[in-house]
């Protein structure tokens, strides 16, 4: 199935708590350096490249890539009705060009890949949100599944995937069809006084 490239947002819901989902090692502190594809970090499968130990600035670890990408799949799977967000920090390393998403379930969730906005030698984190609208009903029960992308030579840190529950469609006119009721009702009620 073709990725589809979304843009950064955050999604906001009433009432609504993201949650974490469980990273191994979101913060490469458990390093296993080494030669390309055979060297990644605990808890990643690669693609191919190279990571190194800190970049400038980190404790305990980062990922360090070029021309290759990280992959882990979480335990959770994609549940319906909601949100989902993915927030990475990356180091703009001699204006690196970087690349991250989710994969829920067979569909694949990228940003647009690009050149980090912060000052060179400088961390910031970047995030994209998926809203329960974009999540085809397929993927319902899939994996999820955390990806980065170094275009160029980029440094990844603090990885971090969270979910948040939306109200269902039809809870949500339920809800507004009793309020309009009761002010219906409050309305009519008030009239017979006056």
């Amino acid at each position: 199935m073709a990725a589809l490239v979304v843009a950064a947002s955050q999604t906001l819901v009433a009432n609504a708590e993201w949650i974490s989902l469980p990273v191994t090692n979101s913060q490469f502190e458990t390093q296993s350096v080494g030669a390309a594809v055979t060297g990644w970090t605990q808890g990643w499968s690669v693609a191919s490249g190279w990571d190194t130990p800190n970049a400038p600035g980190s404790t305990g670890g980062s990922a360090f890539m070029g021309s290759a990408g990280l992959l882990q799949t979480l335990i959770p799977t994609v549940a319906a009705n909601t949100d989902y967000r993915i927030t990475v920090a990356n180091y703009n390393y001699s204006a690196s060009t970087m690349q991250f998403g989710i994969f829920l379930g067979g569909q694949e969730f990228w940003t647009p890949s690009a050149v980090p906005t912060q000052s060179l030698n400088t961390w910031a984190d970047y995030s994209v949100t998926i809203t329960a609208s974009q999540i085809l009903p397929a993927s319902i029960g899939g994996a999820i599944t955390a990806a980065l992308y170094g275009i160029t030579w980029t440094y990844f840190d603090n990885v971090r995937v969270e979910a948040q529950a939306v109200p269902e469609p039809s809870a949500a006119i339920l809800l507004l069809t009793a309020v309009g009721a009761g002010c219906a009702a409050w309305r009519q009620r008030r009239s017979r006084r006056t």
